[in-house]
């Protein structure tokens, strides 16, 4: 037999062969119904000389097989057929983490568990390391170091995230494009990186001979598109920054930004939802929605080491109460709209702020119940500053903002400056919280709002009124001209989505480039946008009204399948 064949190819999968024999009686056998079935050797156990029972396990479903040397029909070397010893060689060589191909037909035991009776076995792929038994690989840095092994050993626990990610991707596709968008691609190698503030990983065309960054964020380029009369375009893609690394945070990342001509930011905040609940019910309906309070954990795996889905219905029924309030209420019943978050991960996932705000041991405790069917809360920034603070205002923040952006001299700008940053960091102070490097005003803005704002947001939060001076791409209010047209999503403290109306004025546009420049010169702040003279011209060109919108996928991924750490969903992170 050859040692590593390439020939077999299988009739039917587990999951289908379970659903078309599964209404077998006990010890029935159905000699007729042949079956080629390939997958992973879970278990092997002998019971006699004789008879061997294996479980094989492929794409999340196990079944059991039953070679007997009664049934067994085997090839020798030069493919003639032979059985008996050959049958007890080939047992005895089989191992845990061989991959096998499988001739046979169903049949039950007298138990009533349904199996392949086999009259072939195969070894396709011979495992030729010794797998560590399940619960023994919980190691999140030795899982993600080695994807492969981890994937083997704990199964589809381990798979469920990616599987995830794939329907959450599919979905999002499905509903922009459902809006009018057309999916387009963007360079990664950009001359100017921009469209975030985010320190980039820089790097050297030789052939160019130019230094190019690894772009942080492809806005400024799908701008560029709608200005040339596609208009309503989105990326899927990876961006880079090359910031910290912690439980939410990769160099690499996933995200998705969309951008439509005439959309507001109303029809953002009403799109952020649909998304929401579009990627829930995907996740729902391919049965991948239990986190790790529903998907047995790798020390609770069964003996053969794989950790089966619980059937589709089960995050149903865990989130029928809360759904069934829901509809009294006057809200949707749809199971998919309600999810239930369990301590556990509450207490893994939200924000060290939110834990810190009061609620932390309650929300370990009893977990969270989010209802994606109702609207979301709001939370103005000024307000919600002026209610934590006892009444106090964003300092000087009409004054900096008229002399940053209103074409004041460098030394008025930098006089009204020094006063706003002296009182903002006393603000920061009084409050408890440690003053970010270099204590810029809108660094120390951004320590605030993540200090006394972001805490507030468990359920999804719609956090508005964010200053112009944290915003250089938004557009202002017409009726507060500090402030600009912009929302994030928050849930649990943690940002998943960012949006706002596009500023679309050229000279407006020069203005903050300008001031984010000098920002990075004077105050070496490597995380200020560089001057885009290509975007610039761009918009000169014309840019309609446009609103603009962005999704962290690898956060949205995390809490629907309720996975605490970014390197849970994402197949090959980035590991210290």
């Amino acid at each position: 037999m050859p040692r590593f064949p390439t020939d077999f190819k299988p009739s039917t999968s587990v999951a289908a062969f379970k659903s078309d024999f599964e209404h077998l009686e006990a010890s029935a056998r159905e000699r007729d119904a042949k079956v080629r079935i390939g997958g992973r050797v879970q278990l092997v156990r002998h019971a006699s000389k004789k008879l061997t029972f294996l479980t094989v396990e492929a794409e999340g479903e196990t079944i059991q097989v039953l070679v007997s040397r009664g049934n067994y029909t085997g090839t020798d070397a030069d493919g003639a057929p032979c059985a008996g010893d050959q049958l007890v060689e080939t047992m005895k060589l089989l191992r845990r983490g061989d991959w096998v191909g499988l001739d046979g037909f169903a049949g039950k035991s007298g138990r009533g568990e349904l199996s392949v009776i086999a009259t072939r076995v195969q070894v396709l792929a011979p495992c030729e390391v010794n797998l560590p038994e399940p619960g023994q690989l919980r190691d999140e840095g030795a899982r993600a170091a080695e994807r492969h092994r981890d994937l083997v050993v704990n199964g589809q626990w381990a798979r469920a995230p990616h599987l995830a990610r794939s329907a959450v991707l599919r979905s999002v596709r499905q509903t922009l494009e459902r809006h009018g968008c057309v999916e387009v691609e963007t360079p990664v190698l950009q001359a100017t990186a921009g469209g975030a503030i985010a320190r980039p990983f820089e790097t050297r065309s030789h052939a160019l001979d130019r230094q190019l960054s690894l772009r942080v964020a492809p806005e400024l380029a799908l701008k560029q598109l709608v200005v040339g009369g596609l208009q309503r375009v989105f990326e899927l893609g990876r961006v880079f920054r090359n910031e910290g690394v912690d439980a939410t945070h990769n160099p690499e990342f996933t995200s998705c930004e969309a951008y439509g001509a005439y959309w507001t930011v109303s029809d953002l905040e009403s799109l952020t939802q649909e998304v929401m609940r579009d990627a829930a019910a995907a996740v729902a309906a391919a049965g991948l929605a239990a986190g790790e309070a529903q998907w047995r954990r790798p020390d609770q795996a069964s003996a053969g080491g794989v950790d089966e889905a619980p059937p589709s219905g089960a995050v149903a029924a865990a989130a029928a109460p809360a759904a069934a309030a829901a509809a009294g209420a006057g809200g949707r019943s749809d199971s998919s709209d309600v999810l239930q978050l369990s301590g556990d991960f509450v207490g893994r996932f939200a924000s060290s702020e939110v834990l810190d705000a009061g609620r932390g041991e309650e929300l370990r405790r009893d977990g969270l119940t989010l209802d994606l069917s109702q609207p979301f809360d709001r939370i103005s920034i000024p307000e919600a500053v002026a209610e934590a603070t006892g009444g106090a205002e964003l300092p000087l923040l009409r004054e900096l903002t008229d002399a940053a952006f209103g074409g004041a001299s460098d030394a008025a700008t930098q006089e009204v400056e020094a006063r706003a940053e002296a009182q903002l960091a006393e603000l920061l102070r009084s409050q408890g919280l440690e003053l970010p490097s270099p204590p810029t005003y809108g660094r120390m803005l951004d320590r605030l709002i993540g200090g006394v704002v972001e805490p507030r947001c468990l359920r999804p939060t719609f956090v508005v009124d964010h200053p112009v001076l944290m915003s250089p791409l938004a557009r202002s209010r017409p009726d507060a001209p500090w402030l600009a047209e912009r929302f994030e999503l928050f849930v649990l403290g943690r940002e998943l989505c960012n949006a706002y109306g596009e500023l679309s004025d050229p000279d407006e546009q020069r203005r903050r480039f300008a001031a984010q420049v000098a920002e990075r010169e004077r105050r070496g702040d490597d995380e200020a946008h560089g001057m885009d003279e290509r975007f610039l011209d761009a918009l000169a060109h014309g840019l309609p009204p446009t609103g603009g919108w962005g999704l962290g996928v690898d956060r949205l991924v995390m809490l629907l399948t309720q996975r605490p750490h970014i390197r849970d969903v994402v197949a090959f992170p980035m590991c210290r």
